[in-house]
C-alpha cells in the first residue's frame, strides 16, 4: 500500500536520531514536505536533509528543554 502525503508536512523532533532519520525518511517518501529539528548536530541535519528525496525540506534549530527557544 503506497501512501501519498502531498501537501502535507511533518515535523520531526530529535531527526538527527536513528529512530528520527528513519521517519524523515519514510515521510519524505511518501512525498511529505520534512521539517527536521536538531539541536546541536547540526552538520547531521545538514547531510540528513540533501539525503532525503523530493525538495521544500528545512531545517529548525532549537533546545526544545528551553522554553525560550520554543516561542
Amino acid at each position: 500500500m503506497k501512501i501519498d502525503l502531498s501537501n502535507n508536512s511533518v515535523l520531526i523532533t530529535g531527526s538527527t536520531g536513528g529512530i528520527g532519520k528513519a521517519l524523515c525518511h519514510s515521510f519524505a517518501k511518501a512525498n511529505a514536505k520534512v521539517i527536521l529539528h536538531f539541536n546541536k548536530q547540526k552538520d547531521t541535519a545538514k547531510n540528513l536533509i540533501k539525503s532525503l528525496p523530493g525538495d521544500g525540506h528545512s531545517l529548525i534549530q532549537a533546545d526544545l528543554s528551553n522554553s525560550n527557544e520554543i516561542k
